[in-house]
């Protein structure tokens, strides 16, 4: 996961996103006036939602975000741009190939035993299927050990509404 951007121009509404872009998690317009920062979020909405829209031309501040991930990720933004803005997204990445030996694997530390453990797994079907069962449970355990590192920690309220 990392953070991008992406220059918006007037009439901006459609942008392909890197081709190694797998999905976009959220998303803000950011507006830069005298030297004062200011983010907006964007709502993401539904392929039927951004279809259902009658005017997809309309030019104001994009307030909503349709990502299509098929072939290469597209972002659909509505309204249209109506002035210089800066997408700024995070976004899951595809891991780079591997490359030569000597490389550095572009995976996050906390999950090099998961990715070692995964490959000795996925070689056991080949060449080991007697210690295929061991394998795929110690690598159920790392992915789930380093997965449950990689999650928000965040505080989160909810509050009922009683309809009152």
């Amino acid at each position: 996961i990392e953070e991008s951007t992406e220059p918006l121009v007037v009439g901006s509404r459609e942008i392909e996103l890197p081709t190694d872009t797998i999905n976009v998690l959220s998303s803000v317009i950011r507006m830069t006036n005298g030297g004062q920062q200011q983010d907006i979020a964007l709502d993401r909405i539904s392929r039927e939602e951004y279809l259902n829209l009658p005017n997809k031309l309309t030019q104001a501040r994009p307030s909503q975000i349709y990502v299509e991930r098929s072939g290469v990720t597209t972002v659909y933004l509505y309204p249209a741009s109506d002035a210089i803005y800066i997408l700024v997204y995070y976004r899951i990445r595809r891991i780079q190939d591997a490359g030569e030996y000597s490389n550095t694997p572009d995976v996050n530390f906390r999950f090099l035993p998961s990715l070692a453990s995964g490959l000795a797994y996925m070689l056991s079907m080949k060449y080991a299927p007697d210690r295929m069962g061991a394998l795929k449970q110690l690598y159920e355990e790392d992915f789930q050990r380093a997965a449950l590192e990689d999650r928000d920690t965040a505080s989160v309220h909810f509050v009922p509404d009683f309809g009152i």
